[in-house]
């Protein structure tokens, strides 16, 4: 038993160590056209500023919807933006999965000794995504108060955010292993979760509730966090952290299951 878990440590240890060398990596290569770098960063962050703004707007003339009020509305775009900066940043090949399984493009990964899931994942960093990263800690600095408390679980929030983005990621791509191209169908399905994850949760109701809970979980990937942000649930907490771990698992099973249906591309050529 203890050299099992050693063994597990070590080997998780390494995956840490593999994903921090490629987001290295990925990092310089981005900072060779550093003006395209810091713009891209940039304009992601005046997108986001731009959207709160509309809302912003909205609230000044309504008030409120149904409870909702602008403040509630910073927090779920707090984790929205940072979930989705989180992924794309440090994984940004999660929304490419569904083309490489439909053209043959994980042979490449699969000849290597590393999980080929995790390498396929950090491969490719989305530049933009960093804004995503910048914009939620100047919303929490001006907006929120700077207590140990929002400050850790902005920290906590953040990871269990991205965890459940990354699933989904993963579990919509997987459908190209029964699927075939279903590359559009993998657009619509992530669009809508953005959405959904970034609208008041209070004009939710019934089985809409349900869907953007447990079908589309943007539930767990904002709402929850953000709530969590402002006022301590054990309750919510513990249900937000059951449904993350269950979550990633079946997401990893689904895509293990589909990948004993997987057509190799033939794709011989080896990349530099």
């Amino acid at each position: 038993m203890k050299k099992e878990l050693k063994k597990l440590i070590s080997m998780v240890g390494k995956n840490i160590l593999f994903v921090f060398t490629y987001l290295k990596h990925n990092l310089l290569s981005a900072m060779e056209y550093r003006l395209t770098f810091f713009s891209q960063a940039l304009f992601m962050v005046l997108n986001d500023i731009m959207f709160v703004f509309i809302w912003y707007l909205f609230f000044q003339r309504f008030h409120d919807l149904n409870g909702f009020q602008f403040h509630d509305m910073l927090g779920i775009w707090i984790f929205g933006a940072i979930g989705f900066g989180i992924v794309n940043t440090i994984f940004g090949n999660a929304n490419n999965i569904s083309t490489y399984i439909s053209n043959g493009g994980l042979d490449f990964y699969l000849a290597f000794p590393k999980n080929h899931l995790l390498h396929l994942l950090i491969s490719r960093m989305d530049v933009s995504a960093i804004g995503d990263l910048i914009f939620p800690v100047l919303v929490l600095i001006f907006f929120f108060p700077l207590n140990l408390y929002t400050i850790s679980w902005f920290v906590v929030g953040s990871i269990l955010s991205a965890i459940v983005l990354l699933s989904f990621y993963i579990l919509v791509g997987s459908l190209s292993f029964w699927l075939g191209r279903s590359e559009e169908l993998n657009h619509s399905l992530m669009i809508g979760f953005m959405h959904f994850s970034t609208s008041p949760y209070s004009v939710f109701q019934g089985f809409i509730k349900f869907v953007i809970f447990f079908i589309i979980p943007a539930g767990f990937a904002t709402f929850l966090p953000a709530q969590l942000l402002t006022e301590w649930n054990i309750g919510k907490f513990i249900s937000l952290i059951i449904f993350t771990i269950i979550f990633f698992f079946f997401s990893l099973f689904v895509y293990n299951k589909g990948l004993k249906k997987y057509n190799s591309g033939n794709l011989i050529n080896i990349k530099v």
